[in-house]
């Protein structure tokens, strides 16, 4: 399933991605999963993968 309306710049923004920044945000978030039951602050993990998520978002634009 995939939205026909976004592929273009869905595409236009993937071409941009540099994918060793995102391997390395997947490993953050694979982190993050496993640490759920034994992280003192949920939100703080939250924030953490936010922000890494809109530094890999800044080298799009």
């Amino acid at each position: 399933m995939f939205n026909r309306d976004l592929v273009q710049a869905l595409q236009k923004t993937a071409d941009k991605l540099n994918s060793r920044t995102l391997h390395g945000y997947l490993l953050q978030v694979y982190t993050a999963r496993g640490a759920v039951e034994s992280t003192l602050n949920p939100q703080l993990s939250l924030e953490k993968l936010l922000i890494s998520w809109s530094d890999c978002r800044s080298q799009v634009s």
